[in-house]
């Protein structure tokens, strides 16, 4: 009876696992938009104050630099993709690089 109850509660568990988190059952871990700006925060943190020490057209080339480098692998799946394309616009954003054709082409916009 005892073996038979742990049974039942374990496939319960497993059922209310794949209703509620089916990706915890596949071993996906999700990467919401919530956590890629995060991390743009904690990474823009992180540097932005030693590279305020460049010129500010090095500075803005180099928070463009790793936009693009984020945004660069073409191998991703869709998941990924939106994660570091959601990175890509807080960083962006965070280094205050307000003028279009330089978020679009790059320094040597100017």
């Amino acid at each position: 009876m005892g073996h038979a109850c742990i049974n039942y509660f374990f496939i319960i568990i497993v059922i209310l696992t794949a209703l509620f988190r089916p990706e915890a059952l596949r071993g996906e871990r999700p990467l919401h938009e919530h956590h890629a700006k995060l991390l743009a925060s904690d990474i823009f943190i992180a540097l932005d104050g030693s590279l305020r020490n460049l010129p500010e057209l090095e500075r803005i080339e180099a928070w463009i630099n790793v936009s693009d480098i984020i945004k660069s692998n073409k191998n991703q799946d869709s998941t990924y993709s939106k994660f570091s394309e959601n990175f890509s616009q807080k960083i962006i954003a965070l280094a205050e690089i307000k003028n279009k054709m330089l978020r679009q082409n790059g320094p040597g916009a100017l």
